[in-house]
């Protein structure tokens, strides 16, 4: 049985996705990231650990749906290590809601 998602308080990023990617820092050390889409458009991300590489989402990546579907609240795991998130928007802007912590995987 899975637990409910435990969030690191303080640490919500909210962001805008555009056409292009952009990254987001987080601090390593937790096993878990909630993604929230408050837009009405798709959102694709990845996340790495900075020191090792630098990537660039894209729409093949991890999608996020729109906001008001099954899909628009994710709750992955993510490697403890990895720092950075990048993150790019299908369709216009969209604002985007990123929280580490642990469990609700």
């Amino acid at each position: 049985m899975s637990k409910p998602f435990n969030p690191s308080r303080g640490t919500n990023q909210r962001v805008t996705a555009t056409a292009t990617a952009t990254t987001l820092t987080v601090t390593p050390g937790t096993h878990s990231l909630r993604i929230l889409n408050e837009g009405d458009g798709t959102v694709f991300f990845t996340t790495y650990k900075a020191s090792d590489q630098t990537l660039e989402a894209t729409v093949n990546d991890t999608p996020v749906g729109k906001s008001g579907s099954a899909g628009c609240v994710l709750v992955v795991k993510k490697p403890i290590d990895h720092d950075t998130i990048s993150i790019i928007s299908a369709t216009g802007d969209q604002t985007v809601n990123f929280q580490i912590g642990e469990d609700g995987y």
